[in-house]
């Protein structure tokens, strides 16, 4: 009887756990993650949050699938501000170095659904 009961607290601590993690991501954020994992390569996808501009902004990184995939730059609005090219070198945001940038953090591995 005292099994499922651990089981059950356990498995609602992860879920209590997860949710506050994700708690700070605008609901556009979540929304365009969920369908981005849905097109991801299987090795080198990620997702990182920066400053940049004096603003939040997300980094789609779609992986290593073909040589000149872009990674999508978009702002907490899921407003796309521009593409960082692989095979181009495209490294410029509005005309401003993405180097610039402040890594804040990576929201986990992309695994396929």
């Amino acid at each position: 009887m005292r099994k499922p009961f651990i089981v059950i607290l356990s498995f609602v601590f992860i879920i209590g756990c997860k949710k506050q993690e994700d708690k700070n991501i605008p609901e556009c954020i979540n929304k365009n993650i969920f369908s981005f994992k849905m097109n991801v390569c299987i090795k080198g996808a990620s997702i990182n949050e920066y400053t940049f501009m004096g603003q939040k902004v997300y980094a789609f990184d779609q992986g290593n699938c073909i040589a000149d995939e872009q990674t999508e730059i978009k702002d907490s609005n899921c407003n796309t501000l521009g593409y960082l090219g692989r095979l181009l070198g495209s490294t410029k945001i509005n005309g401003v170095e993405f180097s610039t940038a402040i890594y804040i953090k990576r929201y986990g591995k992309i695994k396929l659904v």
